[in-house]
């Protein structure tokens, strides 16, 4: 018989796991219907303008989630006034950022469209870890099955006409609807009044979460981002599908960690060996599944047709993420996270030499060898580390 805490546990990672994942399954499936009947190019610009788009996203989400996790860990009782007084501070922050990207001139759409389209996503992102912290994983994915059906509605509408702007317009639409209720659900822990807080204690720990987080976008994107930079727009976006792809089956990963982080963060060294044995186990029987179907959809549904070089990178594409992820979360949970940012800097600085030469070199197969090397070099990095530590 299976205990009702397990499974309480495994319905909970499951719920998690999904409401993660049906977002990368919409956008997946609306990038088919553009490249399909529409064009890769069309797609391909409007990955342009989202790359900016979660760049201001990631500077406001100032380390937003895991900050805020720990911190509603040790005062439950506070959480209201913690995440109004998070969402207060990274507004500011937004803002700013917003405002240098408008001033600069990188997008291709209407800064109104910009304005209303990173707004409406930095509300639905602060959500993230309220929905963690009151386990609302049946609500959250009910949510995203609503806006991905809107979006994917929407735009099958307007397939002969779609333009980049009109993709971003209907983005706003099913964030609006999302925001409204999660507005409503959340009430409670949305405190408009009376919000006082320590600036330069709530502004350290925010850069302690939020440092990581920034270089570990880098690493993890850098691949896209030079893509973005060397490729043409075709190219990039048939690229953002394949990364993608790859992407949700990393994103499994919320089945096991995301729904318990508050409890991963408290966890000791042996524990954490565990975790990782465990997660292993799992991945290295998903990887050659996983790696066949990424290898073979790209090309019956895509179009895109790789070397058979890019299956046996595939393989080994999975297991380093299990590696690794628990490793950062634990040395998290011991204050290291100064440690955590040197080899995340050490690690993106590897990324972009190495990047730079292989997508030049190798165009498009560079750019898959980087995103592999990325996750090795950090599994790597953060075990030495993890031994470090008794």
């Amino acid at each position: 018989m299976i205990s009702r805490s397990l499974y309480k546990r495994a319905k909970a990672s499951s719920l998690y796991g999904l409401s993660a994942i049906v977002p990368l399954v919409g956008q997946l499936l609306i990038s088919l219907i553009i490249v399909r009947f529409h064009s890769a190019n069309l797609w391909g610009d409007y990955v342009q303008n989202l790359i900016l788009a979660n760049i201001i996203l990631l500077i406001g989400g100032f380390g937003n989630r895991d900050y805020i996790i720990k911190k509603i860990s040790d005062k439950s009782f506070k959480a209201g006034h913690i995440w109004s007084a998070s969402l207060a501070l990274r507004f500011c922050v937004f803002i700013i950022t917003l405002l240098v990207f408008l001033l600069i001139g990188w997008f291709s759409i209407s800064p109104l469209l910009v304005i209303f389209w990173t707004f409406s996503t930095f509300l639905s992102n602060s959500f993230n870890s309220l929905i963690i912290h009151k386990k609302a994983f049946r609500i959250s994915l009910i949510q995203e099955l609503i806006s991905v059906l809107i979006l994917v509605s929407l735009t099958v509408g307007d397939i002969t006409g779609l333009t980049v702007e009109k993709l971003v317009l209907f983005s706003i639409i099913s964030l609006l609807i999302k925001l409204s209720f999660y507005f409503y659900y959340f009430r409670k822990y949305i405190i408009f009044q009376n919000i006082s807080f320590p600036i330069p204690e709530v502004l350290k720990g925010h850069l302690l979460y939020f440092t990581p987080t920034l270089l570990g976008n880098i690493q993890g994107q850098s691949d896209v981002y030079l893509v973005a930079l060397f490729l043409s727009p075709e190219q990039l976006g048939y690229y953002h599908i394949f990364a993608r792809i790859i992407r949700f089956f990393q994103n499994l990963s919320g089945f096991v960690f995301a729904p318990h982080l508050k409890n991963i963060l408290r966890l000791n060294r042996e524990s954490i060996k565990n975790v990782i044995s465990k997660s292993l186990r799992n991945v290295i029987l998903l990887s050659f599944p996983a790696a066949a179907f990424i290898f073979f959809s790209v090309d019956i549904f895509y179009g895109l047709r790789l070397s058979p070089f890019v299956l046996v990178c595939l393989v080994l594409f999975f297991a380093p993420f299990y590696i690794y992820s628990p490793i950062i979360y634990f040395l998290f949970g011991k204050g290291l996270e100064i440690n955590v940012n040197v080899l995340i800097l050490l690690q993106v600085f590897i990324s972009i030499a190495l990047g730079i030469y292989l997508i030049k070199e190798l165009n498009f197969y560079g750019a898959i060898l980087i995103s592999l090397f990325n996750q090795w070099i950090a599994a790597a990095l953060f075990y030495i580390e993890f031994k470090r530590h008794k």
